[in-house]
């Protein structure tokens, strides 16, 4: 799995103007369960660390984020559908999910790993 790097360049508003919100999303990505038997009171699934996350827009456009050591993402997108995918070595342990992005907001989404342990 490759590293994929994003750099923001952040602008300060004209004098007189409110910088816009941002849009986009953020959330955490979960892997479970991570032991084959769960006990009460002892969580069974675990961050999601160094996850590639890729979003893709109806025309083809995608935008790449991995999540960090808390399984936290967050990336800038413009206003749209999108389908998200994970970069796993089992493709089928992500349910490709599809959101929407609202302009000015930047929603939560959250995301689940099944790891495939029974």
């Amino acid at each position: 799995m490759g590293i994929v790097a994003a750099a923001i360049v952040l602008a300060a508003p004209a004098p007189g103007q409110t910088a816009a919100a941002p849009t986009g999303l953020h959330g955490f990505v979960r892997r479970g369960p991570i032991m084959p038997v769960c006990f009460e009171n002892v969580p069974c699934d675990g961050p999601a660390a160094g996850v590639k996350l890729t979003f893709t827009q109806a025309d083809g456009r995608k935008v790449q984020t991995v999540t960090r050591k808390t399984g936290f993402y967050r990336v800038l997108l413009s206003p749209g559908r999108y389908v998200v995918t994970a970069d796993l070595p089992r493709p089928e342990a992500f349910y490709t999910r599809s959101t929407r992005v609202l302009d000015g907001r930047d929603g939560r989404v959250d995301f689940t790993i099944d790891t495939g342990i029974q």
